[in-house]
């Protein structure tokens, strides 16, 4: 005799809801967790960048006695200017060529690449680090910024945004958003 089996196999839609939570659950920690390395990696990069800038220049300073300068004269007044720092800004994002600052006034030299720094650099550090892919969540900057500190160039430093309230990748934390857009961090080079 042949007996037939009435019981149906399968899943239940319980267990298969149960699967289908447990599954978005991990999808959401998978998502947090890799959002968490690619700050992580950003700002080790970023930190390898200033690494190298800052011996490039620490070099260039016992060379010739002081950071190359980023001071100018104008009608009497000594203006120190704040230039990007390295030589890879290409067009994009909104950004134009050769600047770092969304808002970079043509006029002016500040906020934009320096040739006479990146020749001064590039004397010591054959290839510069390209970190003009870093921007902030608002789109304003990217990249380094570098800057006389004094008229005679004795002193200097590397000025940086970083997404979210982080942890500098060198150099001291000047502002925290807690949690807002930005931390802004400064590299000061005596």
């Amino acid at each position: 005799m042949y007996y037939r089996n009435t019981r149906n196999t399968g899943f239940t839609v319980v267990e298969l809801l149960v699967v289908i939570v447990i599954i978005g659950i991990l999808a959401a920690i998978t998502t947090v967790a890799f959002n968490g390395i690619q700050n992580r990696a950003k700002n080790a990069r970023i930190g390898s960048a200033i690494d190298s800038y800052a011996k490039a220049l620490a070099y260039y300073k016992s060379t010739n006695g002081t950071y190359p300068s980023t001071v100018r004269v104008e009608g009497g007044s000594t203006i120190l200017d704040t230039v990007c720092l390295g030589d890879k800004y290409p067009a994009r994002d909104g950004f134009s060529a050769g600047t770092c600052y969304l808002y970079a006034s043509s006029s002016s030299p500040s906020n934009r690449v320096s040739v006479s720094l990146n020749d001064a650099i590039g004397k010591v550090l054959s290839s510069q680090p390209d970190v003009s892919d870093v921007l902030l969540p608002d789109g304003s900057s990217r990249g380094l910024f570098y800057s006389s500190l004094t008229a005679d160039s004795t002193q200097a430093n590397i000025f940086y945004r970083i997404s979210g309230d982080q942890v500098c990748a060198r150099g001291t934390k000047v502002t925290g958003n807690d949690g807002g857009p930005y931390t802004a961090c400064i590299l000061f080079l005596n």
